[in-house]
């Protein structure tokens, strides 16, 4: 799963920092939902986090970002 946040600049600590704690439970939970109502819950299952942060025209990856 990927979360993209996009500001116009770095001020107030960027897009990356819009990805709060409370931002990530939500993702973790509708990843959780999806995983059990799509059926694909089962051994060998991987699931990362990343987040794209894009800030004015610079985009910046952070894969298993939590």
């Amino acid at each position: 799963m990927c979360e993209v946040k996009a500001r116009r600049s770095a001020d107030h600590g960027g897009a990356a920092a819009a990805v709060t704690p409370a931002k990530q439970a939500q993702v973790r939970r509708l990843a959780e939902s999806w995983l059990r109502q799509a059926e694909h819950d089962g051994p060998g299952i991987e699931m990362r986090f990343d987040v794209i942060a894009i800030e004015g025209v610079r985009l910046t990856h952070y894969p298993e970002a939590f």
